[in-house]
């Protein structure tokens, strides 16, 4: 592997957590740094929203990223990118059914769930991008989706619902979404979708 393969983390990614950087995660980004391959990540629900919207912004990929380092990048919500010649649709953010025993500005953002900006943003690229991609990288499943594979699931995100109209109206190859803690494929019409949790697999 080099620094031209990416290891995407389809949100929840653990680091840039607390207010201020700490020691323990310089540690951990440097040794994110010392791999030999480019972090990407989407964001999950479980985020500080704070940290993730101060990261400094650069033109990468064929759309917007925050920069973490200089091998560690924040996938936005609603760019296309492309890497290695396939095109990434990304859109991060989820509801957390638990915020309600969370504490808000410390466990909890309300910026999990993504502005009406942000899903027109999200809308004008693809539009742009004539209503085709390689694939869709997302934190939550549209609610489609999550109504025909899980029963007594909350299923009323309003993520998941912006999703079901970009699943309606894009054409893609597989739909790849974390968030739900395992990992599984189905194909619901005719349309794939990859849950991953401790998996790793490889997009060719």
């Amino acid at each position: 592997m080099s620094k031209k393969d990416f290891l995407i983390i389809l949100g929840d990614f653990g680091l840039l957590w607390e207010d201020k950087v700490f020691p323990k995660e310089e540690r951990l980004i440097k040794w994110l740094e010392e791999r030999k391959y480019t972090v990407l990540f989407l964001d999950g629900n479980h985020e500080n929203f704070n940290r993730l919207d101060a990261l400094p912004t650069a033109p990468m990929f064929g759309g917007q990223v925050g920069v973490v380092s200089k091998s560690v990048f924040h996938l936005r919500r609603g760019e296309i990118y492309s890497l290695n010649g396939k095109t990434f649709f990304v859109f991060g953010g989820a509801d957390s059914i638990d915020k309600y025993a969370r504490t808000p500005g410390r466990s909890w953002w309300p910026r999990e769930i993504p502005s009406r900006e942000e899903e027109n943003h999200a809308l004008d690229n693809l539009e742009k991008a004539q209503w085709k991609v390689d694939y869709i990288l997302a934190h939550t499943l549209p609610s489609s989706v999550v109504s025909a594979i899980m029963i007594n699931i909350y299923d009323k995100d309003p993520t998941s619902r912006f999703l079901d109209h970009v699943v309606a109206n894009t054409v893609f190859d597989r739909y790849y979404a974390g968030h739900w803690h395992l990992d599984m494929t189905t194909e619901i019409d005719n349309k794939k979708y990859s849950i991953l949790y401790e998996s790793i697999v490889e997009v060719t």
